[in-house]
């Protein structure tokens, strides 16, 4: 039979349980930022193999069926990885475009930009794109994201809600008074 535990030592068990679970979430994050790289990189050679006239408009599907057919354990290796389908190459492809669409705006803000994208979930970053009228919309909800730690859910609310148009009339509202 085990001693009852003191209450210094369940403190100090529970310190122990928070580095453990501090370490596990950093290493998630990273993990994330490594996927989502990957997904631009992918992106950005679907994006340039599409304008190769030797490649053509196909180089999607073809991308997904090599996938298919010499990666199909990716998924069982790892299950929380989206994969390579032709909807998910689009959307890496997307994304690469939606955020090269403005070269100022992305030299401008430079690695503050990457770090944004490569922060936030790649279902967030989909929502992001295929609801954001421009990248200052996106930049605004990938930033509320990380602010609030909001999950995909809340983000989609966000954006339904029309938050960014929300607070950016309130600004002018505030500024005209001035």
């Amino acid at each position: 039979m085990t001693t009852p535990m003191t209450e210094d030592k369940k403190r100090a068990f529970q310190q122990v349980a928070y580095i453990v679970e501090t370490a596990r979430n950093r290493a998630f994050q990273k993990i994330n930022e490594e996927l989502i790289m990957m997904y631009w990189q992918v992106g950005e050679f679907v994006n340039v193999a599409s304008k190769n006239a030797n490649y053509g408009d196909s180089v999607v599907d073809e991308l997904a069926e090599f996938f298919q057919e010499n990666y199909a354990d990716l998924k069982d290796t790892f299950p929380n990885m989206s994969g390579f389908s032709v909807t998910n190459l689009k959307y890496m492809k997307r994304v690469y475009l939606f955020y090269n669409q403005q070269d100022i705006n992305r030299h401008q803000l430079g690695d503050e930009l990457e770090n944004l994208i490569f922060s936030i979930p790649w279902r967030h970053q989909i929502e992001i794109i295929t609801k954001s009228q421009n990248i200052d919309q996106a930049i605004f909800y990938m930033q509320k994201t990380i602010e609030n730690n909001w999950s995909r859910s809340v983000l989609m609310n966000m954006i339904d809600a029309n938050l960014y148009q929300t607070l950016s009339c309130q600004v002018l509202k505030i500024l005209r008074k001035r």
